[in-house]
């Protein structure tokens, strides 16, 4: 009959990993939650849902700072141009502005691409 407790053990044990303060405070809330939709809790139930919301209200969460929404890109550039001293600034919003595209007639400043080299036919090698 030893093991007839042991599942006991195992669920004690196991349940010592779980945060009591999480824990309970996850039960009130969800005491509270079915209070407010119509749930008749018993008395000392009720009286409990009750205390916590007092401790909540007597030491409340504190709020979450709001997020500053991110720069513009605009914004960005200008904190980066006043941060650069003022030759760099003038190289950054020259690579800002610069299109990596060439116009059709100018192709002498386009980077050269390099060709995969052709593999020479039977009848090329042929001809040499």
């Amino acid at each position: 009959m030893a093991n007839s407790n042991q599942w006991k053990e195992m669920r004690k044990s196991a349940l010592k990993t779980i945060d009591e303060t999480n824990f309970m405070e996850l039960v009130l809330k969800q005491m509270n939650y079915q209070r407010m939709n119509g749930v008749d809790l018993i008395d000392d139930l009720d009286k409990l849902v009750n205390w916590y919301l007092w401790i909540c209200k007597k030491y409340p969460e504190p709020k979450a700072d709001k997020v500053k929404p991110a720069p513009t890109k605009e914004e960005a550039k200008k904190v980066v141009d006043d941060t650069l001293p003022s030759g760099e600034a003038e190289l950054s919003k020259d690579k800002t502005n610069a299109d990596d595209t060439v116009p059709s007639g100018d192709k002498s400043s386009a980077p050269k691409k390099s060709k995969p080299k052709a593999k020479k036919t039977a009848q090329e090698k042929k001809d040499k």
